[in-house]
């Protein structure tokens, strides 16, 4: 890749977080309160799903490739599920 091209898609990829926190903001400050409420759900939604996906199509698969402790492994992740799960309910 051209170094011109590199440079270009690094610069858009940094700008992107603030970008989405001035978009969000303004939303959420333009929409009545209830609209704002639907739509930090929907984007919540999202976003725990995208974590969901990642994290079990990528990440635990290549972490049960290695069939060193494996029952280690998975309390390990199901813990992590109950905690998110808590954490989640008690939030």
């Amino acid at each position: 890749m051209a170094r011109q091209r590199y440079l270009s898609l690094l610069a858009l990829f940094s700008i992107m977080t603030p970008i989405g926190v001035l978009v969000g903001s303004g939303l959420n400050s333009a929409l009545a309160s209830t609209a704002a409420l639907e739509l930090e759900a929907i984007f919540d939604g999202l976003a725990g799903g995208t974590f969901i996906y990642v994290a079990s199509m990528d990440v635990i698969g290549h972490t049960f490739d290695d069939r060193t402790m494996r029952w280690a492994k998975f309390i390990a992740i199901a813990f992590g599920f109950a905690l998110m799960a808590v954490l989640a309910i008690w939030t």
